[in-house]
Order: C-alpha cells, then structure tokens, then sequence
C-alpha cells in the first residue's frame, strides 16, 4: 500500500473514533460523567438498547482537580420503576476487572422507563445523582423472522443468478446462420 493511502487510511480511521457518540471501556458505554464536591463519578453500563434481565455497571471516582482515581469510595446504586424501588447493589471492586472501578450487577427484570439512583461517599463528600433509563423488550424470533427471511431471499436470488450466468455460458445459444 503506498505511504500516502496509509497515511489517509489511518486518518479515516482517527476521524471516525473522534465523530463516534459512544465512549467505549471494556465493550461498556459511557453514560455520564458528573463533577460534584470535589468529586468526578463517570458510570459505564452495556452498550444500549438495555434489554430485561441482570445488567452489569461500573462507576470511576476521581478527584475533580487533579483527576487522580479514588479507591476507597463507597458507591450504591439502586433501580426503581413506576415510583417503587426494585433492587440496590453495593459496588465494589471485587467485581470489576479494572480495580479503579467499582462494579456490580443490577436486575432490570421488565421493558419500559427505569430511574437509576446513585450514590457516592468519600469520606465528608457526597455525591447523589439519579438518570432515567429505558429497558427494551427482548426481541424473539417471531419480531426478527423477516429479516432472516429477506437474506435468505436474496441469497437465493444470487444463487439464481449465478446459476444462469454458469447455464448461459455452458450452452451458448445457437443462432441460426
């Protein structure tokens, strides 16, 4: 490849990262960041539509001035839908792979609106906050058959196709002189 498609390939690619929406660490997306007395708490959670079910998070705590991570936070994360809480968990380290992160699972049991309540503790600062979030039906076979069906259509048109094409050159037609 020449010097100078490298060099556009490579800017392509650093241009589409840059234009790209969702932040992503370890296969998770991040859902906000928020600085509040002193402190920095970004929540990373799977990559949406959130579908029913256990749903992994893991939240960073840092210091807002120099941005240095916090380990020793206490960190709770609670679900609730349609004014009733559903379930809290404490997140920990123990449960995530990157030992800045405090991590824990969370069950989503139902489609629609949640509220995610979060709250960190570092010593005398405190941090709460609350985001609405949206669980979607799982999608079954019976919603998602037409679009198996529509590649199987066309694979058998290609299929038809090339076949033609093969017969068509196998046995040219005769013309009469």
């Amino acid at each position: 490849m020449p010097g100078g498609a490298k060099v556009a390939l490579a800017g392509l690619l650093l241009l589409s990262l840059a234009a790209s929406s969702t932040v992503l660490t370890d296969g998770n997306s991040l859902y906000f960041s928020r600085v509040r007395d002193g402190l920095r708490v970004s929540l990373f959670g799977p990559p949406m539509p959130l579908i029913p079910g256990p749903t992994d998070f893991s939240v960073m705590v840092q210091d807002a001035g120099d941005l240095q991570p916090i380990v020793d936070a206490r960190v709770v994360l609670m679900a609730s839908q349609g004014g009733r809480s559903e379930s809290g968990v404490a997140l920990t380290h123990r449960n995530a792979a990157d030992r800045l992160l405090f991590a824990g699972s969370i069950d989503l049991p139902r489609p629609g609106p949640w509220r995610i309540n979060l709250q960190v503790t570092v010593g005398e600062r405190k941090l709460a906050t609350r985001f609405p979030l949206t669980v979607m039906p799982s999608a079954s076979f019976s919603q998602a058959w037409p679009y198996f069906a529509l590649v199987l259509l066309v694979i058998f048109l290609f299929g038809c196709n090339q076949w033609l094409r093969w017969r068509q050159r196998a046995y040219p037609s005769r013309s009469a002189a």
